[in-house]
């Protein structure tokens, strides 16, 4: 053979082997395992209505520190957070940097598409914003929220997207750097879907959302053995104590609640119906939470006892379970009538002698906000010693 084809031949199989070892890379990079963000966790922006479910491991597991937004034009109030743990070269794109800001409205914007469009001719905007966001800026609707969306791709990347809210407008940005390795590379890619998840797990209502805090109103009973906080909003509008199985019933109301007849009811009468247990009256803005305790009959199990046809309201049964919630175990069910949802949480006492039932009552357009509420409620909540 001759030297030249000799040549050849080995150049040909250094490009084979060049060609397998790249196409093994590239599909290896298709099957790494990246850490899972599970968004476990709730944080209220303060003095907002805007609440954000996060991993409370931190994105991509790197942990996660929380601070007030400073330094902002127009801010009303927002956070940033940032990983805690000490960054890593192969995984830097993960090392992302989370901004939720609520900034003033100024030019009195009612709909998304005039402020994308005057987003990309305000001069306040950097030149770099302007021309991604002509470039690849979208509307797009996001948890029944309308948001715009652009990508900024420089030396770093930075992903924004803006949505009309009652008090101003919703500014959320995600930031991280571009990536040198394989692993990085996977999180880069990733870190796309990571921001939508991020905007899916937004909420923001027209009313303001509640906030149980340390300032929140102290509720103690020595008789019954325990103590809880409501929110400031709140106040006690009904407590009655010992009445036959019925030990206690205390009921709280947003400052806000109101009610208004009932067309249904109004309707069942007029034809001679039977109303059962449908009210003359129904909710038409606010929450009310009613506080029901009552004495186990030593022959019943307490799990047997919560699931009790008993005081509930009058409307469908969507869901009846037995739930982990905030380190107990408890009876959850829903009812829905007309436009509210009611939601029952009921436990016992430690010695399974007493009930305690929360009955949570909100309109359905309310219904996640005041059972995050409901929530803040249960976690303030012990039994005396």
């Amino acid at each position: 053979m001759s030297k030249n084809k000799k040549i050849i031949i080995s150049i040909i199989i250094f490009i084979i082997i060049i060609t397998v070892g790249f196409l093994v890379y590239i599909k290896s990079i298709g099957y790494i395992k990246l850490p899972e963000n599970n968004f476990d966790a709730l944080y209220q922006i303060p003095d907002t209505n805007i609440i954000f479910k996060y991993p409370s491991a931190g994105f991509y597991g790197l942990g996660i520190d929380i601070t007030n937004s400073t330094g902002v034009k127009g801010l009303i109030s927002g956070i940033h957070t940032e990983p805690v743990l000490e960054f890593k070269r192969d995984a830097q794109s993960a090392y992302v940097v989370l901004n939720i800001n609520l900034i003033e409205n100024e030019k009195d914007f009612t709909n998304i598409d005039d402020f994308a469009e005057d987003f990309k001719k305000d001069p306040g905007v950097s030149f770099y914003d302007q021309e991604y966001a002509k470039e690849n800026g979208r509307l797009a609707e996001i948890n029944g929220k309308e948001y715009f969306i652009y990508k900024l791709t420089e030396d770093a990347t930075a992903w924004s997207a803006f949505a009309i809210n009652k008090n101003g407008i919703v500014w959320v940005m995600l930031a991280y750097t571009n990536s040198f390795t394989p692993y990085s590379d996977s999180i880069y890619k990733n870190n796309d879907e990571l921001f939508l998840n991020i905007l899916e797990n937004i909420n923001f209502e027209n009313i303001p959302l509640i906030s149980i805090r340390e300032d929140s109103i102290p509720l103690k009973d020595e008789r019954l053995g325990y103590e809880m906080k409501y929110p400031l909003t709140w106040s006690i509008v009904e407590e009655r104590e010992d009445s036959g199985m019925v030990l206690s019933q205390t009921i709280f109301q947003s400052k806000d609640y109101q009610e208004i007849e009932s067309e249904e009811y109004k309707e069942i009468v007029a034809a001679g119906g039977e109303t059962g247990l449908l009210q003359p009256t129904v909710m038409s803005e606010g929450v009310k939470l009613e506080l029901l305790i009552t004495e186990i009959p030593s022959d019943f199990r307490w799990q047997d006892w919560a699931e009790r046809a008993t005081d509930y309201p009058y409307g469908k049964i969507l869901s009846e379970r037995f739930i982990t919630l905030e380190g107990k175990e408890v009876y959850e069910r829903q009812v829905e009538s007309g436009e509210t949802t009611s939601i029952v949480i009921s436990f016992p006492d430690p010695k399974e002698m007493k009930l305690f039932e929360f009955m949570l009552h909100t309109l359905k357009k309310d219904k996640e906000k005041n059972l995050e509420t409901l929530k803040q409620i249960l976690s303030t909540f012990n039994f005396l010693k």
